[in-house]
């Protein structure tokens, strides 16, 4: 578990920093669409979601834990549709 994190790591600074080396040398793994999906774009969806859920929660709303779970819940929705 450790090791995929820290590989999940690794790629998400080379996607930042270098785009189009990291677009190329995915073009080269036998990765299929479904796996790009899962693996990349589904946790940054979830790590969303997680930072509007603390933002709110740091905000103080008086709605306590209701408001902003359903705003994190909005927030993942917005992405995947």
């Amino acid at each position: 578990m450790e090791a995929s994190i820290k590989q999940f790591g690794i790629k998400i600074r080379n996607l930042i920093l270098n785009p189009t080396v990291f677009w190329k040398s995915e073009k080269l793994e036998p990765n299929g669409v479904q796996h790009l999906f899962v693996a990349q774009f589904l946790p940054l969806v979830l790590l969303t979601g997680a930072a509007e859920f603390a933002g709110q929660i740091l905000r103080g709303s008086g709605f306590y834990l209701m408001f902003p779970l359903l705003r994190s819940i909005r927030e993942i929705l917005f992405f995947l549709l």
